[in-house]
């Protein structure tokens, strides 16, 4: 029996020449073969390390832990969908996860994944009821195809009680242009938070707000779906609805923080689900809110029923901004707004101060129509 055991716990952790490979069998809190045994062989080395998952049955299976799983310090690889039965989204279908995290009994301030190591890489995992889902503390991190604060088939919200995802480093991607990449994120106070000294992060193609059919939005979505406090940060091709506050936040952290700058905003719909239809639950305030922000870019959007403005630009160095072609529509406010006070009048020469330096608005003269084209006439005095 001893030579069997020896021999199972063998092939648990096949080395290779360029890794070493963790296999998770089962769902315990912790012991041989658990996924806090394969975070832990993981961190012995600063090789890179790959944990694989098999289980066996047919799933989805829900490791309860007990307390924070260790920090990732090297760069380790966790593929949950390497479990049999687990597949990655493909088109307008959703994924299929097999294995989900549950840190309801895991602690006061746990994470359900802690990435200080460089180059890790996550997908296909389920993870809820922790302060945050995931950190990620180190640079070129990747996190593809996970439900974050959903449970296993992305339908049912179960939270985690803050942030979905707290990102630290830089050169992070959350998402990715393929389906298969496609996190599904929402039931938090804020679904994904960059800090400040946070730069050149990727938050791309996801559905944030929403179940993982991206068609109905989640109840139970708390202030705002992204926020930003550091520089050069993407946010492209997300559908982000239901947030109470801001679907979109650019935001100085804190008196004496730098002002982040140099976000692209480029893409998203903001409101609107991932078939094109508007989602029933009308946040609150903005849609795409830039409180200090300098530099940024926000182009090509959808912006939809926001119960304030589609875009408020606030704060006197809000500077050198760019909103272009946005569809910006059915909000109850402005669908641009610079300042907190409504409609600014033009002013001559336009040389007043404020956000966007109260950038004047464009004047239309005439508007004409024939069976090709459509031609309008204006001016802006800047």
């Amino acid at each position: 029996m001893k030579n069997i055991a020896f021999a199972l716990f063998f092939l648990l952790a096949l080395t290779t020449a360029n890794a070493a490979i963790y296999t998770v069998v089962n769902t315990n809190d912790s012991g041989p073969g658990s996924l806090r045994w394969a975070i832990i062989q993981a961190n012995s080395g600063p090789n890179p390390n790959i944990i694989n998952f098999n289980i066996p049955g047919a799933g989805p299976y829900e490791i309860n832990l007990q307390s924070p799983l260790p920090i990732i310090n090297f760069e380790v690889d966790i593929y949950g969908y390497s479990q049999p039965g687990s597949f990655p989204a493909s088109g307008s279908n959703p994924a299929g996860i097999k294995i989900a995290l549950n840190g309801t009994a895991a602690g006061t301030g746990a994470s359900g994944l802690n990435m200080s190591g460089n180059s890790c890489y996550i997908n296909g995992l389920a993870i809820y009821g922790f302060e945050t889902g995931i950190m990620a503390g180190g640079n070129n991190n990747v996190v593809e195809g996970c439900h974050i604060g959903l449970d296993a088939t992305g339908m049912n919200p179960v939270g985690n009680a803050v942030d979905g995802i707290i990102i630290t480093g830089q050169q992070n991607r959350i998402g990715g242009a393929d389906a298969s990449a496609r996190n599904v994120i929402a039931g938090h106070s804020r679904s994904i938070a960059i800090f400040p000294y946070a730069p050149a992060n990727r938050i791309e193609g996801n559905y944030i707000g929403t179940n993982a059919t991206g068609n109905a939005t989640i109840p139970g979505n708390g202030f705002d779906g992204i926020a930003v406090s550091s520089d050069n940060n993407t946010i492209v091709n997300n559908v982000i609805v239901g947030y109470s506050s801001n679907n979109i936040l650019i935001t100085l952290w804190a008196a004496g923080f730098p002002y982040p700058e140099g976000n692209i905003i480029q893409g998203n719909r903001v409101g609107h689900h991932a078939d094109g239809s508007f989602s029933s639950f009308v946040n609150n305030c903005q849609g795409v809110s830039l409180n200090n922000g300098r530099n940024t870019t926000i182009t090509e959007n959808v912006i939809f029923g926001n119960g304030c403005q589609g875009v408020l630009i606030s704060g006197g160095a809000a500077t050198g901004n760019l909103v272009s072609n946005n569809s910006i529509y059915g909000n109850a406010g402005l669908a641009i707004n610079l300042g907190l006070d409504g409609v600014t009048p033009n002013d001559p020469g336009d040389a007043d101060l404020g956000p966007n330096r109260l950038q004047n608005f464009p004047v239309l003269e005439s508007a004409k129509a024939n069976a090709s084209k459509t031609k309008v006439k204006g001016f802006i005095d800047t």
